[in-house]
């Protein structure tokens, strides 16, 4: 495996991008095949053998590790839990790993009940700490006991868009939300017959009419897979990125007048007999803060400018 081709079209150069991180990052590098495989999955049925994995000491040690692969140009991962059911977590990519290292509780302040957290921390690990101070983070999805904080973040579930907000802020992107629902593809993720139709019909009441109207130089951002996944299949014209899609078009320099999400190359994927897409997988890349804010401020002089509609 001494050089490979990633979704840029571009030759990796892996063993140097191996021998590069092992230089410079505080932490686990990996690159053998029983880690790759180790890491090729989530909870979903998607499997994607990833380029290698780091498991950085520290979220300072994250943010290195991004920095050497931007170097390489090799695309990068950070992961959680491995509890997503679209497989979020599984890319041809640079896996960040924050759960063996990185879960600490790093401050709580009772009176005003905020805390701050590192992205690898389990949310039931979470709520014992806060436990006996008669506190407890809310949204409690159904992995609970083994999601992490970060990919939660990342994956945009169960939480607002504060943080999405604020990377957008900063990369000075002016967005509209759209007061829409996600519909989850109309019940369990689409993967049974019967949905897409009843997705489609939900998507006609606000978010897909939305899209259609949407001038064409703007971007349509879409965390989820589901929405993702459903604006594609319901004839808008128009595909929508993850957040952090649009981030690194900012960061390549000017983006296209005209449906510049076209600027994103993805890999073609099939279609099912029930006509569900499989879901792109850029999701957890903001689920490490640190991570995220440092990749901002790298491409701080190239930012991205326009007018981004959140779906």
């Amino acid at each position: 495996m001494a050089t490979e081709t990633h979704g840029s079209g571009s030759a990796l150069d892996v063993r140097a991008l191996e021998a590069a991180l092992r230089d410079h990052v505080a932490g686990e590098v990996r690159f053998d095949a029983g880690s790759r495989g180790a890491y090729s999955t989530d909870g979903s049925n998607y499997r994607q053998v990833p380029i290698g994995v780091v498991v950085p000491y520290t979220v300072d040690a994250a943010a290195t590790a991004v920095e050497v692969c931007a170097r390489f140009r090799a695309p990068v991962l950070p992961r959680g839990g491995g509890t997503s059911l679209g497989g979020q977590c599984a890319n041809t990519a640079v896996v960040i790993d924050f759960t063996k290292y990185c879960h600490g509780l790093v401050s709580l302040d009772t009176e005003r009940r905020t805390c701050v957290v590192e992205p690898g921390i389990v949310l039931d690990e979470l709520n014992r700490r806060l436990a006996p101070h008669g506190l407890r983070f809310g949204p409690k999805p159904s992995t609970h006991s083994h999601c992490s904080l970060g990919g939660m973040v990342g994956n945009n579930s169960f939480l607002a868009y504060d943080a999405d907000r604020e990377l957008m802020r900063r990369a000075g992107i002016e967005a509209e939300v759209l007061d829409a629902g996600c519909c989850g593809l109309a019940g369990n993720f689409g993967f049974e017959r019967g949905h897409h139709e009843l997705s489609l019909a939900i998507g006609e009441q606000g978010v897909l009419p939305a899209v259609r109207d949407t001038a064409p130089g703007a971007l349509v951002l879409a965390d989820g897979f589901s929405c993702r996944t459903q604006i594609d299949q319901g004839r808008t014209g128009r595909r929508a990125l993850h957040l952090a899609e649009a981030l690194s078009l900012g960061l390549d320099g000017p983006l296209p007048a005209d449906r510049p999400e076209k600027a994103v190359a993805r890999p073609v994927a099939s279609r099912r007999d029930a006509g569900l897409l499989t879901a792109g997988t850029a999701a957890a890349v903001l689920g490490a803060a640190a991570a995220g804010a440092y990749a901002l401020a790298r491409g701080a002089g190239r930012r991205a400018r326009g007018t981004v509609r959140r779906a």
